[in-house]
């Protein structure tokens, strides 16, 4: 089966388009259905197919017009007849006006021998819905022989539809669907305060098809469909252990984090999850492993000034490209979108370590499920790549632990550590507890650390204190009873 490439990264997920299909792109105003058929047509154009645009709703010099302000617009294109552009109306008009009864099958005679005359292999009509208003004929006539005939000369056709918000399935024109070989609708979803742009196949016959929406954005280049990134079970389990990058950090955890695992860091503001974040990327350049540093808070500068509070000269392994720091806010981007751009920061400098500090950012965004997501795609594209990540995650209560599966991303996570304040004769500390690693022992004793103009600087186990996890201290009852027989 040969197919039409649509122009789009579509192609990447399906290959395209069955050549001779007829497909419905249907959706509501506004969602991009003429953007995608005119890039379809100006990706043909460019490789040498002629393309047809019939429009019901719009004259030519506008369709023109709209065509040229995006990158895939070509003067060559209208200049060389590669696209052209016909007024259903005056087709219309034209076929009634030779006083053929049966004017409107009339049309239709004239649009295929118009294709097959100039050899179109590719048809948009733009509208349905508009040529419903012409036609004295019903749409379902009109598409049926339409498509058969165009299947004969083995043109693809593009129709679009309009529908309202939340009509779904139930449409006043729903019956085209059964007619055409494939369906795609685009939509606009309204998800925690965003407009967000998906594209799903509903129908594509004689193709296995993606059952999830597909993200897109409409920009300069077009429709820019950003390929979902589905999680697989096939990546390799390591044995070897790498540096926490915290002095006395590695005996522990077992010996060092496991490599490719997913170490989850939560704490309150405060706490020390950044100056943790910043040991854990130079212990990895300190061994030559490449790093990828995400900052959803602070900006280049910021981190590289942490750093150097500390002795520590990041700047240079950024110059060398051992070190790559993507600083956004995650209103810059879309989730999907961040995730393309930071897997594509990982392939690009072979990084070893990913930092993501933080992943609350995200959250307090886009909400849990698609934070989530996020976490299970990094997670699982760095398996892959036998990088390990390191999450940090923001607890809300700056005392209490209320609960350590912030949005259930625990639950993604190969290594949870802990990092609190605790109260203490009138005094504020810093606790570190290891909570969990995945196929490995570790001490869970609750330990002390400090930040310093070193860093981080772990200290002794809390010795005859309870308490410690709800971050307010008493003496276990063994002190309180050698307390009350002292001299």
């Amino acid at each position: 089966m040969k197919l039409c490439e649509t122009g789009t990264r579509l192609d990447e997920i399906v290959g395209g388009i069955p050549e001779g299909y007829v497909v419905l792109v249907e959706g509501s105003p506004g969602t991009g259905k003429t953007i995608f058929c005119t890039q379809f047509l100006a990706h043909g154009a460019k490789k040498g197919e002629k393309g047809l645009l019939i429009t019901t709703s719009a004259p030519t010099f506008k369709n023109v017009d709209y065509f040229s302000g995006f990158d895939f617009y070509e003067k060559s294109i209208i200049k060389k007849k590669l696209i052209e552009f016909f007024d259903f109306n005056e087709l219309a008009k034209e076929a009634r006006s030779t006083g053929v009864k049966n004017a409107d099958w009339k049309l239709i005679d004239n649009i295929t021998t118009l294709v097959r005359d100039n050899n179109v292999q590719r048809l948009v009509i733009d509208s349905i819905r508009g040529v419903s208003k012409v036609l004295e004929m019903d749409t379902y006539s009109f598409l049926f022989e339409l498509s058969t005939q165009l299947a004969i000369v083995g043109c693809t056709t593009l129709v679009t539809d309009e529908s309202s918000p939340g009509e779904g399935t139930y449409m006043p024109f729903s019956d085209q669907k059964f007619i055409a070989d494939a369906v795609i609708t685009l939509e606009q979803v309204q998800e925690n305060g965003r407009k967000n742009r998906f594209l799903q196949l509903k129908k594509m016959r004689g193709r296995a098809i993606p059952r999830e929406p597909i993200y897109f954005r409409i920009n300069a280049k077009g429709i820019d469909i950003i390929p979902p990134i589905t999680p697989h079970l096939d990546y390799k389990s390591f044995d070897k252990r790498i540096s926490t990058g915290v002095a006395g950090l590695d005996a522990v955890v077992g010996g060092g984090l496991f490599k490719a695992s997913c170490v989850f860091v939560s704490g309150s503001s405060g706490t020390g999850k950044t100056v943790f974040s910043l040991h854990f990327a130079r212990g990895g350049l300190d061994k030559n492993e490449p790093v990828v540093f995400v900052s959803f808070e602070e900006p280049v500068d910021e981190i590289y000034r942490q750093a150097s509070a500390f002795g520590w000269d990041l700047k240079k392994y950024g110059k060398e490209n051992k070190l790559k720091i993507r600083s956004k806010t995650p209103e810059e981007a879309d989730v999907q979108e961040h995730i393309e751009a930071i897997v594509q920061l990982i392939d690009e400098t072979k990084a070893e370590r990913l930092v993501i500090d933080s992943l609350s950012a995200i959250a307090n965004v886009f909400g849990d499920k698609e934070t989530r997501r996020m976490l299970r795609a990094l997670n699982n594209e760095c398996k892959r790549r036998g990088t390990t990540l390191f999450v940090t995650f923001t607890a809300a209560d700056l005392l209490k632990t209320d609960s350590i599966s912030e949005g259930h991303l625990s639950t993604l996570s190969d290594a949870i550590i802990l990092l609190k304040y605790v109260e203490m004769a009138s005094e504020i500390k810093r606790s570190l507890v290891v909570l969990k690693i995945r196929g490995s022992k570790q001490d869970t004793k609750i330990r002390e650390f400090e930040i310093t103009d070193k860093g981080m600087v772990l200290k002794d186990k809390f010795m005859g204190l309870e308490g410690i996890m709800s971050g307010r201290t008493t003496k276990t009852a063994e002190e309180k009873f050698v307390e009350a027989f002292k001299l």
